[in-house]
């Protein structure tokens, strides 16, 4: 029973379907969850927003009591596998703060970005980090360490509604790179931070509205989609400058650099288009057609081959790499929305959401081998670390469900119960563990990796 309006909770079903725990965050307001990464040690970190004037953020027999400072405030919760508490923070002032993106680093640091409006004061320690928005609303962006003290926080903006949209760091984590979006035609910049010296080293005007980055593999070339725009900014990662704007199809909204890093690909949604810029001329080469309203991509190990799910006509684009021509189309079902490729690059599949279904692609003959039907509006695959487990969320029908892969057909499937309207997948770095994204119910599911018994 919620202690208020909503509490946000986090739950863990094990792998025969019994529910092992339930973690319960709440206060006499609505408190919800949005972002979760986890560490290298498996510890769940998760970033959200809390309503309630006080609040216990411990959920097991101990007390972390925080307190609001106004509207909504920043909550970041940290717990270890078992689902202990380990530490909890809270962070605002006297208007709404909210959360953008939550990221872990490789010393278990957490990195938060969001937006606030009014004053609000990014040090919860007791010291004073006080910022007034410019605008409606200003991005922030604040770190913890791996034990919970507050490092840092920075926040930026302009007369409009700024927001972080998205964290790129840098191969080396020197830097940390936040998307500032505006859907105005000001306040659009990529915020380079130094994570040693906390101090922001420059803000780069890009184009309007940022909503994705990719940096190069060498760290030289960051690149940033801007989708009110139909451009690409190439930000020179040296100087922190913004040295090229290159127009590309309509409404970009994906960005993918090779491993080898020689090109970029930039999946236009509403052009049914691909842009491949050179990363040496930093200028369009090519532009594919692909089907209609791409949204989600994955590549080969290899890099070879660049895969493009088109939503809205039900296909599968294989484009070689080496020529960035289309190679074959794929019918696969209705609504492909997720791709998964494995280790060997021997399958792909392919999670087709308004057909209840994952196709199954044979990489060598680009056909489709078999349809495997799953639970309602499949939204996002993973694959366990041998790639005998598929796991498929589905959405609508609440489940995560588990497909036993292998040289013949897959085994029948098993399914899990997975929370209210599950979205978002991560496996754990050991691979025992499922951590499962609950976002209209403000949860986190952690489940077994390992398929239920019959």
């Amino acid at each position: 029973t919620s202690n208020g309006a909503d509490d946000a909770w986090i739950a863990r079903w094990n792998s025969d379907g019994a529910l092992a725990w339930v973690r319960q965050i709440g206060g006499t307001g609505d408190e919800r969850f949005g972002e979760l990464a986890l560490d290298t040690l498996g510890n769940v970190s998760a970033g959200g927003a809390l309503f309630s004037l006080t609040i216990d953020m411990n959920p097991g027999p101990g007390t972390a009591t925080h307190t609001n400072a106004g509207g909504y405030d920043i909550m970041v919760l940290k717990l270890d596998p078992a689902g202990n508490h380990l530490w909890s923070d809270t962070m605002g002032g006297t208007y709404d703060d909210l959360i953008t993106g939550l990221a872990v680093d490789r010393y278990g640091a957490i990195h938060l970005s969001g937006n606030f409006g009014g004053t609000t004061d990014l040090d919860p320690t007791g010291g004073v980090q006080q910022r007034v928005s410019a605008g409606s609303n200003d991005a922030f962006l604040a770190k913890w360490d791996v034990n919970g003290n507050f490092v840092w926080g920075h926040a930026w903006g302009g007369t409009g509604n700024d927001r972080a949209e998205a964290l790129v760091l840098s191969p080396d984590e020197r830097t940390l790179y936040a998307v500032n979006y505006n859907p105005g035609a000001t306040g659009n910049s990529v915020t380079a931070i130094d994570t040693e010296s906390l101090l922001t080293k420059a803000t780069i005007g890009v184009g309007v509205a940022p909503v994705a980055a990719a940096i190069t593999p060498d760290g030289k070339w960051l690149y940033v989609a801007n989708l009110g725009h139909d451009s690409v900014s190439v930000i020179d990662t040296a100087s922190n400058k913004a040295v090229a704007t290159t127009k590309v199809g309509h409404r970009p909204r994906v960005v993918a650099v090779t491993p080898d890093g020689r090109r970029v690909y930039i999946v236009n949604s509403e052009g049914s288009s691909v842009s491949v810029l050179s990363t040496d001329s930093n200028q369009v080469t090519a532009t594919i057609p692909v089907g209609l309203y791409p949204t989600s991509t994955a590549f080969s190990r290899d890099g070879s081959r660049l895969y493009i799910a088109n939503t809205n006509d039900e296909t599968l684009s294989v484009i070689l790499t080496a020529d960035n021509k289309v190679k074959a189309t794929v019918k696969v079902g209705e609504g492909p929305t997720a791709l998964a490729v494995d280790t060997r690059d021997r399958f792909l599949y392919v999670a087709n959401s308004a057909s209840n279904s994952v196709s199954v692609v044979d990489v060598q003959s680009d056909a489709v081998k078999e349809t495997i039907p799953v639970g309602g509006g499949p939204v996002a695959l993973g694959l366990s670390h041998n790639d005998k487990t598929l796991y498929v969320v589905n959405r609508l029908s609440d489940t995560v469900s588990y497909i036993t892969l292998g040289e013949s057909s897959p085994k029948p499937q098993r399914q899990v119960y997975a929370g209210n309207a599950p979205q978002g997948l991560a496996l754990s770095p050991d691979g025992l563990q499922l951590y499962v994204v609950n976002p209209n119910s403000n949860i986190v599911t952690i489940l077994s990796s390992t398929p239920p018994s019959e």
